[in-house]
């Protein structure tokens, strides 16, 4: 029974180390701020996609979708936030085909207009990519 416990502690402390790296590999890889490794399921009510330009770089941020409006805060330290459209790609591929994502052009308690909706040569780059993916994306006035 002893041997059992042990080997069941030391599988459980060989896939937390495994875990770990892969986290910290994905983050340095893609400037990312992923606090686990990315798995993204399916969302009931579709997955929210927020953006927001910082110098020269534009920052992305995906929640699960919800029947209530995002507060600036949520969305700026949101767990899925990634720098760059190319990082954007990285976090995109980990949703299953026919998912559906608006990219939200403000959100609740934003008087300052953080959050926008990027040039229409990065739409467009996206949603390109979305559908290549089998993604559902949803841009106003796009």
């Amino acid at each position: 029974m002893k041997n059992i416990i042990f080997l069941m502690l030391l599988a459980a402390s060989i896939l937390s180390c495994g875990k770990e790296q892969a986290t910290n590999e994905l983050a340095s890889k893609n400037t990312s701020t992923f606090q686990d490794p990315v798995v993204l399921g399916h969302s009931m009510k579709g997955w929210e996609l927020y953006s927001w330009s910082e110098g020269t770089n534009w920052k992305f941020s995906i929640l699960s979708g919800t029947n209530r409006g995002k507060y600036l805060n949520e969305v700026l330290t949101g767990k899925y936030k990634v720098t760059g459209v190319d990082s954007l790609k990285v976090l995109l591929k980990q949703l299953p085909a026919d998912e559906f994502i608006s990219w939200r052009d403000k959100v609740g308690q934003d008087a300052t207009g953080v959050i926008t909706i990027p040039d229409a040569a990065t739409v467009n780059d996206v949603k390109s990519y979305c559908q290549s993916r089998k993604l559902n994306l949803f841009v106003p006035n796009f």
